[in-house]
């Protein structure tokens, strides 16, 4: 991979290709609050070992589409030029409840000087990636995430304990680690 690739881990792109096999569907307000999703193509050429890459965008008016790169360390034979994509699944929850976190204090018109959220997801790898893959190996799983939030504020220890409930329960990314939501999975071979 050459520099300028990999000094452009992210960029914004016009817009995310045609989906094949997805419907994208408009954002809207129902009885139950807003829904919406976050559409994306994920990608893997020959050869390029474990580096990839990905266009997302969120459905609704003021999301762009961006081309996200991703790879693996070097202790699985990837060369480690991008983050690794649990990388991106443990960044993403923590972004998420950040977002929240703003949303709160804006609306609550709240003193927080800052929020910093120090986390560690725990996984485990039933074989090593190099074994063969046979269907009885490589099985994973996440089986632990700390999270905490760590808040500088003069506001009363209520006032916050208050915002990181609020924040903790309104949180999307946060609430599919939590809730562990099941993909509905569908193979397409040669379209």
């Amino acid at each position: 991979m050459s520099e300028a690739t990999q000094n452009d881990l992210v960029k914004k792109v016009e817009d995310l290709p045609p989906l094949k096999t997805i419907e994208i569907e408009a954002p809207k307000k129902t009885e139950d609050g807003f829904n919406f999703e976050v559409n994306l193509v994920a990608h893997k050429e020959k050869g390029t070992g474990f580096f990839k890459s990905a266009i997302a965008k969120p459905e609704g008016s003021g999301y762009g589409a961006f081309e996200i790169k991703c790879d693996e360390g070097t202790l699985i034979g990837g060369t480690d030029l991008a983050p690794a994509p649990l990388s991106y699944l443990g960044s993403g929850v923590a972004f998420c409840f950040l977002s929240h976190v703003y949303m709160y204090e804006q609306s609550r018109k709240l003193d927080i000087t800052s929020v910093k959220v120090e986390q560690k997801m725990r996984f485990m790898l039933a074989s090593n990636l190099t074994d063969s893959h046979d269907e009885d190996v490589g099985h994973g799983r996440c089986y632990g995430i700390d999270f905490n939030v760590i808040v500088e504020s003069p506001e009363p220890k209520e006032e916050i304990e208050k915002m990181i409930e609020v924040c903790t329960t309104g949180c999307i990314g946060l609430q599919t680690v939590i809730n562990a939501t099941p993909p509905s999975f569908k193979l397409i071979h040669n379209p």
